[in-house]
């Protein structure tokens, strides 16, 4: 490769890159949703929500989810002095809270236990639409935010 100088990919493409990635999903996930249950969805559902747990071990794993999660995630990150995780936890984290927000107003689709029959609620049912998840959305936001600084 005489002659040829390889460029290393910069943030800022890899950031643009995870972004189309994850609009793509989105997009193709809310025509799935739109349309009613995609064939496997109750299958993996049920597979996840007939396991007996009690609430107080699934309600922390949720909580990584939680709005709350992204400035304590940043908080942490800034606390470690890594300055740009901090920032693009809040970034990550807070667009996508607001993004399944705009979702959830756009897109008429109940909670499992409204849909089908036989769901096991662990603890008080929420109310209001069922897609997109505000706690998935988030703990995945702030997942891929943080993968490219592990090392």
């Amino acid at each position: 490769m005489t002659g040829m100088a390889l460029r290393p990919r910069t943030a800022r493409s890899g950031h643009l890159l995870r972004a189309a990635i994850a609009a793509v999903v989105l997009a193709a996930c809310t025509r799935l949703a739109v349309d009613g249950l995609p064939p496997g969805e109750e299958g993996a559902f049920r597979l996840v929500n007939d396991v007996p747990l009690p609430v107080l071990l699934v309600w922390p794993v949720m909580q990584l989810g939680n709005v709350l999660a992204v400035p304590s995630a940043a908080l942490v990150a800034a606390a470690l002095r890594r300055w740009r995780l901090s920032v693009e936890l809040l970034v990550a984290g807070g667009a996508s809270y607001l993004l399944a927000k705009v979702v959830k107003d756009e897109v008429d689709r109940g909670r499992p236990g409204e849909l089908l029959d036989d769901v096991h609620l662990r603890g008080a049912g929420d109310a209001g639409r069922g897609f997109v998840s505000g706690h998935a959305a988030v703990a995945a936001a702030l997942a891929v935010a943080a993968l490219p600084h592990l090392g």
